[in-house]
Order: structure tokens, then sequence, then C-alpha cells
């Protein structure tokens, strides 16, 4: 929620705080702000970067599935909060139609996500260094891959040190 997104002003926005300073918007700008602000403010701003389609989560999902174990195909760092906020407008409309998509798009999405857990908990037995992957991973998997490797980690001096 930390990512920096671009976004169109819809409506004058008096002042705002964040990450420690202070703004005023108009109606028309354009701005580079948080996500969780972009959020908190739905009626006044809207993304500007191009979201995710429905198409695009099968195909990432069969270009990780044809990639070797231990590649990531690099995600855009929304990639997630836009998959969810699609498969949601999807179900909020009601139509027979929009839900059998949400439900394809959902099914897709989670192929990904156990696609993409199994080589992230691949690369964090291995050692690997968040440096060497973070542009590959979202942010949601950079935490994911921290917490396995820290687990992981402590498990090996646990045992290692007669402490299971």
């Amino acid at each position: 929620m930390l990512t920096p997104v671009s976004v169109a002003v819809l409506k004058d926005i008096g002042r705002i705080y964040y990450d420690g300073r202070q703004e005023s918007f108009s109606r028309g700008e354009e701005a580079v702000l948080p996500l969780w602000l972009v959020e908190a403010l739905p009626e006044s701003l809207e993304m500007r970067e191009p979201t995710i389609k429905d198409h695009d989560i099968a195909n990432y999902s069969i270009s990780e599935e044809s990639s070797r174990p231990s590649d990531l195909v690099p995600l855009k760092r929304t990639f997630y909060y836009e998959a969810a906020r699609l498969i949601t407008k999807l179900r909020d409309t009601g139509d027979p139609k929009d839900l059998a998509k949400a439900d394809r798009i959902e099914a897709d999405l989670i192929a990904l996500m156990k696609r993409r857990l199994n080589k992230i908990m691949r690369l964090a037995f291995l050692g690997a260094e968040v440096d060497d992957i973070a542009n590959k991973l979202t942010p949601e998997e950079i935490a994911l891959f921290l917490e396995l490797k820290d687990s992981i980690e402590a498990w090996e001096r646990g045992v290692a040190l007669g402490r299971h």
C-alpha cells in the first residue's frame, strides 16, 4: 500500500498530510501518491496506471508455469491489489457472465499464486538474498519471502543446536 501510483485528481482536495509533508490538489491535476492514499480518497482520486485485465492474469500464470523453477516472472508492484479490484468489480455487477468471468480470473490468480509460492519457498530455502529477487516480487511476496527465510533460518539454528 506504500507503492506510489499515478493518479488523476477528480475533485479538489484540501490539505492532506502524508509522508511528512502537506499538499493540496486541484481537480484536473495529475500526481504520484501512495496507493493507501488513493484507497482512502476513492471519490477524489483515480489511478492512471494501466490496470490489470482478465487475460493478463492467465498470461502471467502460463509464463510462470513455463519459466524455470528458480525464475520468477516480474509482476508490477500493485498486481495483487489490481487483480483483487478486478474480481470485486466483476462480482459487484451481479451479471452472470461477469460472475463466471470473476470465478475464472480467481482460479487463474490462485494458480499463479501457487506457482509463485512454490518458487518463493524454494528461493527462501536456498538462501537467496532479497536484493537479488526483489525486482521480480510484489511487496506482499517480499514480506512472505522474508518471513519464510527467517523461519527456515531459525529452524535450522534450532535443529543444529538441539532446540527442536
